[in-house]
């Protein structure tokens, strides 16, 4: 289909996620959002929400990976408008009646887990496709795959129900962390302690890794989206041993060794902890995206940043926003040496920018079953 598009909108959601996806005829295209951010980005969503035509406000999906509050309190404000203007065909979410045993009747902390007390008067929306159960890679299987309409496949990649149970545990410390109950104080996570300067991309890239053990990044909802032969890794904040395990089970047998993928969502916001160079020997991807204004944790970490370019072939990094951390990639010295590019917003757009994939229409196995040599 010469009209059809796939793009990806990062929208300004300060240190959080929030990604608009298009889809399928130019014309009147399908949209599934992923993640709202704060509760200041939905004022944003919602301008893009007005800018629809009543028959182009109906969305295939709504997925909101994970409870951290720059993930999800977007979502909130989204569920208490009065006049919210759009609707979903299904929500993906996992919730406390996710990750407890199916006889536990709570709905989360003090019955005021908010989010679910919205989901659960909509039935069937709330994770439909996985039989109103968990959004969850059963591990010893093959990953799930879902068909949306208008042609956009899924790969699921993320989380496992080890991390769901690791998340129930930890349940109520995580809400309070998340604003979803709000506690009469809220202590941020202290930042990553790294020092910015000229980055020393051989050293960096070399750090000695230590893995997220963040248990509700861990329950991160994160998939492989395909729409004719293009392919995006949305990787929310996913702890790297789960992605790492995913990938390899789409390798496995088929002798290519790594996932070829258009372009990836960067896990984290680009956390030293998130993507390591084992997990980056399995992707072969051109295009990575950042989606972070370095707020609080001084994201993306130098050492992500020089595993994509030396361990990672990046050619092109993509950021949401011009911060101290990411314009130091922005050196033409360093781009022309390391044979990379670096795309950021106009300084009026800043948090917001629009990555187009073009589709393949003439591609139609997945990615992942044809000959690498090919």
């Amino acid at each position: 289909m010469s009209n059809s598009i796939f793009s990806i909108t990062l929208m300004p959601a300060s240190e959080g996620d929030c990604l608009w996806i298009e889809y399928g005829d130019a014309a009147s295209p399908n949209r599934v959002l992923f993640d709202m951010g704060h509760q200041s980005t939905y004022a944003h969503v919602k301008q893009r929400f007005e800018k629809l035509s009543p028959d182009q406000r109906k969305f295939e999906l709504l997925v909101i990976s994970h409870i951290d509050r720059d993930h999800i309190e977007g979502a909130l404000a989204f569920f208490a408008d009065p006049e919210p203007l759009v609707t979903f065909k299904e929500i993906w979410f996992n919730g406390y009646r996710h990750l407890a045993p199916a006889d536990m009747e709570s709905f989360g902390v003090k019955q005021g887990e908010a989010l679910s007390g919205y989901l659960k008067d909509l039935g069937p929306a709330w994770n439909r496709q996985f039989n109103l159960g968990a959004v969850v890679c059963d591990k010893e299987g093959t990953l799930p795959v879902v068909q949306l309409a208008g042609g956009l496949k899924l790969t699921l990649v993320s989380p496992t129900r080890a991390k769901l149970d690791a998340l129930e545990k930890e349940w109520a410390k995580e809400c309070l962390k998340a604003g979803i109950v709000q506690p009469e104080t809220f202590m941020a996570d202290p930042a990553e302690d790294e020092a910015y300067g000229a980055p020393d991309i051989n050293l960096l890239a070399n750090e000695v890794f230590t893995t997220d053990t963040a248990v509700a990044n861990g329950s991160s909802i994160a998939f492989i989206a395909e729409f004719e032969g293009v392919s995006i890794l949305l990787a929310a904040d996913a702890h790297p041993d789960v992605l790492i395990d995913s990938l390899g089970k789409l390798v496995a047998g088929t002798g290519a060794g790594k996932v070829r993928l258009d372009a990836v969502k960067v896990s984290h916001h680009g956390s030293s902890h998130n993507t390591s160079n084992e997990l980056l020997a399995l992707i072969d991807c051109p295009k990575w995206l950042v989606s972070t204004n370095g707020n609080y944790f001084k994201h993306p970490s130098p050492s992500t940043i020089a595993r994509l370019i030396k361990m990672g072939n990046a050619r092109e990094i993509v950021f949401n926003y011009r911060s101290d951390e990411t314009a130091v990639w922005d050196i033409d010295a360093i781009k022309s040496q390391r044979n990379y590019t670096t795309l950021f917003p106009d300084d009026d757009q800043q948090g917001e920018i629009k990555v187009e994939l073009l589709p393949k229409s003439n591609v139609s196995p997945s990615r992942f079953d044809h000959d690498p040599d090919v």
